[in-house]
Formats: structure tokens, C-alpha cells, sequence
């Protein structure tokens, strides 16, 4: 688990506060099930085999929709990584959605980066996903 402070000094470039940063820590933390939900959307449209369904008569239209609910999620926190270092935007996607600590990533994934500049940009992706 990760164990960045969860409120920084007003004065920090990357200020947001404890509980928007929590609001967004739980937000990212939810980005496997909406891959997953993103995969079945395009596997198994809803509606079909529910007749009961008022949606029944276009499974295709409401498969669509909620492809475009996930997808619309998962590119927010990707974006939000890739636009936070064009080199740590693959590790922080992956420590944030996992909750993975700097030790974790170093030992895991090798990342090329010391801890300072981790955490730095790590709390730069909150701020960026907040203001986004």
C-alpha cells in the first residue's frame, strides 16, 4: 500500500487537499474494474437474454453506452499519468492504479527515478487528475 502523506503544505505546487486527494486516490483504485467492465461491455452487450429489459431492443446502443462510460473513466487517469512525465507516466498509471509504494515500483518495475522525483511527480498526477 501506498504510504505518500495525504495532505501537503498550501505552499506545495501540487497542493490539493487530504480528502480530494483521497477522493482521487479511491477514484484510481477503481480503474481494473473499469477495464474489466470496458471488456465485458464489448463481449457480452447487455440486454441480451433479458427480456424484461425496456433496453432489449438495442443491446448494440446500450453496450455502446457503457463502453463509453468506462473508456471515458480509464482515459482520465491515463491521460492524467501520461501528461504528469512522458518517461514516469507508465510507472505512476501503474502505482496509482495498484496501489503501489516507490519501494514496490523500484523492486517490481525498476523505476528510473529516485524517490524524491517520485513522489514529486506522483503528487503532481493527483493535481493534474484534479484539475482535469
Amino acid at each position: 500500500m501506498s504510504r505518500t502523506r495525504p495532505e501537503l503544505s498550501k505552499k506545495n505546487k501540487w497542493y490539493i487537499s487530504k480528502h480530494r486527494y483521497y477522493e482521487l486516490k479511491h477514484f484510481c483504485l477503481q480503474y481494473p474494474e473499469w477495464v474489466e467492465k470496458y471488456k465485458s461491455a464489448i463481449r457480452y452487450p447487455q440486454g441480451i437474454g433479458n427480456t424484461e429489459s425496456p433496453e432489449w431492443n438495442d443491446p448494440t446502443g446500450n453496450s455502446v453506452e457503457s463502453m463509453d462510460i468506462w473508456r471515458t473513466k480509464i482515459r482520465k487517469v491515463e491521460e492524467a499519468a501520461f501528461r504528469t512525465d512522458e518517461v514516469l507516466g507508465r510507472y505512476i498509471l501503474k502505482a496509482v492504479t495498484e496501489d503501489l509504494s516507490f519501494n514496490a515500483m523500484k523492486m517490481l518495475y525498476e523505476i528510473p527515478c529516485e524517490k524524491d522525483m517520485y513522489y514529486d511527480r506522483y503528487r503532481k498526477f493527483f493535481y493534474i487528475l484534479s484539475n482535469s
